[in-house]
Order: structure tokens, then sequence, then C-alpha cells
């Protein structure tokens, strides 16, 4: 792309992307970005999320709404750890924006790294720096991040270390074949083990002592360590060395093994 290009299309995003910023309203007492036309009030865990990483040129801008995102997901969060992976401003109250769905995943495992992208909006105005000194109200949500891990890790991880998705719904996944209308707790997904391996470093970095979270170094290290351990992990069961990628593994069976293609 050409520099006028590039400057023409930024330019558009500028002038265009307040339009998707919403006040705080109903259920929903923070600001918070919506997708676009087809979802107007609507706040969805990973669409926020990467649509507010796209706007980093404009940080200073935006860090009041992708804090307000993360706050919003707070306060809606149950009493078992999970958080809505959508939230609307119909909502009359915290905890009633979505109704209760057992067949629903629960917000996609970046609501921890949605928080560190705010705070080093809010502080920095760039993405990549550390955290010292970072905003008081990350540590404030710590507990509540911390939770929402641990649900995560009581509900949808298999006895091989993985983590599966409960079933498409909210899944992000709509029409992935690897996903899509599988049986529950079946599809150990590539990217939802990769979301995880940063959402536990991501922890890390919130619970560092930049963050006054009590007991803050050794709760990095344990954050890494669970990072480092799926990680690998990831890479016994996941990764094919005759195709060079990763796949879903299917968790289905009783001895759900390998992806690898490898004659062992």
């Amino acid at each position: 792309m050409s520099i006028d290009a590039r400057a023409l299309v930024g330019n558009y995003i500028e002038r265009t992307f307040p339009k998707y910023f919403n006040k705080a309203s109903g259920g929903l007492r923070h600001p918070f970005i919506d997708p676009g036309e087809g979802y107007r009030g609507i706040l969805w865990d990973w669409d926020a999320y990467f649509c507010l990483l796209g706007l980093e040129p404009w940080a200073d801008q935006v860090a009041d709404v992708a804090r307000g995102c993360v706050l919003n997901f707070i306060d809606h969060q149950r009493v078992d750890g999970s958080i809505p992976y959508c939230l609307t401003e119909k909502a009359g109250k915290p905890g009633k924006a979505r109704p209760a769905d057992a067949a629903a995943n629960s917000a996609k495992p970046l609501i921890a790294q949605f928080a560190v992208m705010a705070a080093r909006y809010q502080e920095s105005g760039v993405r990549g720096q550390g955290s010292e000194g970072c905003p008081q109200w990350l540590a404030e949500v710590y507990p509540a991040l911390a939770r929402h891990c641990e649900h995560w890790e009581e509900t949808q991880q298999h006895d091989n270390g993985l983590f599966t998705f409960r079933s498409h719904r909210g899944s992000g996944s709509d029409d992935h074949p690897a996903v899509y209308c599988r049986p529950f707790n079946s599809s150990a997904d590539v990217y939802l083990n990769s979301l995880m391996v940063e959402e536990y470093r991501a922890m890390g970095e919130v619970s560092g002592v930049g963050c006054r979270v009590s007991g803050g170094d050794e709760l990095t290290k344990e954050w890494g360590k669970k990072a480092e351990t799926l990680a690998q992990r990831m890479r016994e069961l996941m990764w094919d060395p005759i195709d060079g990628a990763f796949y879903n593994l299917d968790v289905g069976s009783a001895d759900p093994g390998k992806v690898n293609q490898e004659v062992t």
C-alpha cells in the first residue's frame, strides 16, 4: 500500500471510529464500542478487543472506552466466574445483560489481555511497554480476572491439559467445521488455547508489583508457569511436523492422542 493510500485509510478510520463508541446505558455502566451497524448497542468480547487493538494509533482517544469495556464485562461476571460473551445496553442491571445459557461459552479468555491493553493506552498511549506505575483499577480487577481464568480451568480444561470449547455458541468459530455442531466439550481449538497462553501471560503482567497486587512477584511466576505448561502441551499434542502446522484436537474419544501424522 502506498503512503498516500495508507494516509487515506487512516484518515477514514479517524473520521468514522467515534460513531461506534457508546455512552453508558442501562446495565452497561461504562462507555463501550460496538462492532458495526448490524450490532449497534451490543458489546462483544473479542470484537471489541480487536477493534480497539486496531485503533492503537489513537490510543489516547480510545483508552477510556477500552477501560469501560473491561469494566462492563466484569460488572456482569456470574457467581461461578463466567462472563457473558456479549452484553446489551438494554440490560436492566449487572448480571442480567444476557439470559443464562448453559450451551454457551463464557467470554473468550482475553479479558485480562483487554485490561492490559486498556491500561497501557491509558498510561502511555502505546502498546508494548511494561506495567510499571499502572493504574490502580488494574489491581482492583485482578481478582475478577483470576476467577475468570479459574472458571475456564474448572469447566473447560481437558485431562490432557488443553482447553475445549463448550459449544460453538459464543466461540467466534461460528461455522468452523472443527467446532460448529460438534459434541459439547470435544474440540480443543488451536486459537482458544493460544488465547489462553496469552491470557496467562497477561495475568502475570496484571499481578506484577507495578500493579500493587498482593504477592505480585510470586503470582507473576505462577501465571508464567501456567502459560509455558499450556504452550508445551500444544506443541506436544497439536503440532503436526509433516504439515508444519497446529491442528485442532478432537478430545471426544476415550483416548484423543495427538494430531501428529508421524508413525510412533
